[in-house]
């Protein structure tokens, strides 16, 4: 049975039952849950889809996954480049971090840092980084958003304009080659926006996945000068309009 046969009944399957469960396909077509898994894989990869626990489920633009959902996916990938982000973070500096499952892998390699300023909206963040004595932390006030953990609206867009940043450490929701950078959330991406203006120094945190798909809203142009934390170089035509921006890449070395 060839990759695409299988693929494309999954797509029927999905489209017709608004879910598919790894087992239930593998049963169905006669192979393993492993063919499964990668088949999943890649579509998700494509954008045709949304992983979740033993299934898949549709991939919409303005829908992004809960939090926990996304702290499953890519792990060993954000752990590495949540280690190359806080790798650029020197003590004595003044950071932002947002909410998101990489970014809190890259606060837990900052516990333990010290003579550090830490401006987050994420309540896990500043509940991990607690832990260090030395590290002061602001947590933005606002509305609480519960699939994330996280303050937005005006309340914190306001709290955060009232400060500059030598670094900040932001998530994404997506990298498409025409629209940039994408937000599946008009309220994450003006705060996004707003901390580019105040950050001596912005890094996007986005693990590979992110390139190549599409979100709700546009964040950055692709050609907005910052960094990029990713666990590996980006495939084309990624490579060649980020060579040509001039925008930096900070990847692992065994990338």
């Amino acid at each position: 049975m060839s990759t695409n046969y299988r693929q494309d009944e999954i797509r029927r399957q999905l489209a017709a039952n608004g879910r598919v469960r790894v087992e239930a396909i593998a049963r169905a077509l006669d192979v393993s849950t492993e063919t499964v898994r990668r088949d999943l894989t890649e579509l998700e990869g494509r954008g045709l889809l949304r992983r979740i626990h033993g299934g898949a489920i549709p991939f919409h633009v303005h829908q992004e996954p809960p939090l926990a959902e996304r702290a499953r996916v890519q792990v060993r990938a954000k752990t590495r480049l949540g280690l190359v982000a806080a790798d650029l973070v020197k003590d004595g500096m003044s950071i932002f971090i947002d909410s998101g499952s990489t970014q809190s892998a890259c606060a837990r390699h900052l516990i333990g840092r010290t003579n550090l300023t830490v401006t987050t909206n994420s309540l896990d963040i500043a509940m991990n980084l607690s832990r260090s004595p030395e590290i002061h932390i602001r947590l933005a006030p606002g509305i609480l958003r519960k699939s994330d953990n996280s303050t937005g609206g005006q309340d914190t867009v306001n709290y955060i304009d009232r400060f500059a940043f030598d670094l900040a450490l932001v998530g994404i929701g997506a990298c498409d080659a025409e629209l940039g950078w994408m937000d599946f959330d008009e309220d994450e991406a003006n705060l996004r926006r707003l901390v580019l203006r105040r950050a001596g120094k912005l890094v996007i945190l986005a693990d590979s996945s992110k390139f190549g798909k599409r979100a709700a809203v546009q964040t950055y142009p692709i050609s907005q000068d910052l960094t990029i934390a990713t666990d590996r170089f980006p495939v084309s035509p990624f490579a060649e309009l980020l060579s040509r921006t001039g925008i930096e890449l900070a990847i692992p070395d065994t990338a």
